[in-house]
């Protein structure tokens, strides 16, 4: 079964194809946006698997869109996308104990005594230690969109 469905454009008088295709139990999507082009998910996509009328072009199309969107919610399209939302959230604490640490190494260093080389040495390891930590959970998040990205485009 193929399904083309015709999604509107963020630019005005444009618009983009997002083919649905289930093959052999399979459910895959493309769209000719930039992104998906690219290969990479895009909200057409996204948004259309999920039901989302209001990125229909032509509301003629409903019905079409209800069958792929039952299909996509029977093979637990909501999901792919919860690893991410997981990551995000583990992202946002790591994001604030940088903060903290930042802070705490700005506060302690603007001090008129001077920190001796093991305190020093102790905040910027810490300050460190949360770069690495948030830039990890970048990378992450990355990874997983790139592997949500594939298994649409190759079918789930």
């Amino acid at each position: 079964m193929e399904i083309e469905l015709k999604a509107k454009s963020s630019s005005p008088g444009s618009s983009y194809s997002v083919v649905f295709r289930l093959i052999e139990g399979k459910l895959s999507a493309s769209c000719n946006c930039q992104a998906g082009e690219n290969g990479q998910n895009c909200k057409h996509k996204w948004q259309l698997l999920h039901g989302d009328e209001s990125m229909l072009l032509d509301l003629s199309q409903k019905n079409q869109l209800k069958q792929i969107a039952e299909i996509a919610k029977g093979k637990n399209i909501d999901s792919l996308n919860d690893k991410i939302e997981s990551l995000k959230n583990e992202s946002k604490k790591f994001e604030k104990a940088q903060k903290k640490a930042s802070a705490d190494l700005r506060e302690k260093t603007s001090r008129r005594m001077a920190l001796k080389f093991e305190e020093y040495e102790d905040l910027c390891a810490d300050l460190d230690a949360c770069n690495h930590a948030v830039d990890y959970q970048k990378y992450l998040i990355k990874r997983e969109k790139k592997i949500i990205d594939k298994m649409i485009r190759e079918g789930f």
